[in-house]
């Protein structure tokens, strides 16, 4: 009968059949996790135990969510899902994150379920999964678009930053000593008629949850001024997987 159930679904509505199956092919199916959105298409998996309540689940990831400042997705199911951003917003779908490109593990949380006999069956179905993911070919390019804005005629006293003059707009952080602020830089391969926003080490709020270090030496997806070569630098969001809680 359960064959027989199975082709009268498929004649009904083949095309739910159909959208089930890709689905399930781009989406990791062993709940429950989070999945952090570390950059567009890429995306950090952390198996939580599946004897956990809910509400001891959703405090994981706010805690998660907190360190990282990443947005973030608690998946429960295929239909449920508690989405979190880094402003604070919790809100549930019935629709989860798909597709892209995935890794293990590699942001780490405040505790440490590996050796949890379900975290160490499930493991390697989440290895699998990342490595087809990243079979899929293609790579990564960070793009500052988030560190610039649309100049006024308000903005010109910023100055330029070009052949090492420091522009006005651009003032030296008392805490730590590096440049922030804003200014245009015409010397950019792009952008070069926008207002670049310049952030210096203080602003860094991306914290490994594990160890409360920073993810990276300057904010994520944020450019920062480098005294070395006299040029804004971006941060792309992948570099917080170059993370070492014992290098930090």
């Amino acid at each position: 009968m359960t064959a027989h159930g199975c082709k009268k679904e498929s004649r009904r509505n083949p095309s739910r059949l159909f959208r089930e199956k890709k689905l399930a092919s781009q989406t990791f199916s062993s709940f429950p996790y989070l999945s952090t959105r570390v950059f567009p298409a890429l995306y950090n998996i952390n198996l939580l135990p599946s004897r956990l309540p809910e509400l001891e689940l959703i405090e994981l990831a706010r805690q998660q969510v907190a360190a990282n400042k990443l947005n973030a997705c608690l998946v429960l199911g295929w239909n449920q899902g508690l989405w979190f951003d880094v402003e604070g917003q919790e809100t549930w779908k019935t629709f989860i994150p798909k597709g892209g490109l995935t890794v293990n593990g590699r942001l780490k949380t405040q505790q440490d379920y590996s050796s949890d006999p379900d975290i160490v069956i499930r493991n390697q179905l989440l290895n699998e999964h990342s490595q087809t993911s990243m079979h899929k070919g293609g790579y990564l390019v960070g793009d500052p678009e988030n560190c610039v804005r649309d100049a006024t005629n308000a903005d010109a006293p910023l100055g330029d930053l070009h052949d090492s003059i420091i522009p006005s707009g651009l003032t030296q952080c008392e805490t730590c000593g590096e440049l922030k602020g804003e200014c245009f830089y015409s010397e950019s391969d792009c952008y070069g008629d926008k207002v670049w926003v310049v952030r210096c080490r203080c602003e860094n709020d991306n914290q490994c949850a594990a160890c409360g270090k920073p993810l990276f030496n300057h904010k994520l997806d944020s450019c920062y001024f480098n005294g070395d070569t006299n040029e804004i630098l971006h941060v792309a969001g992948y570099l917080a997987l170059s993370h070492d809680c014992n290098d930090a």
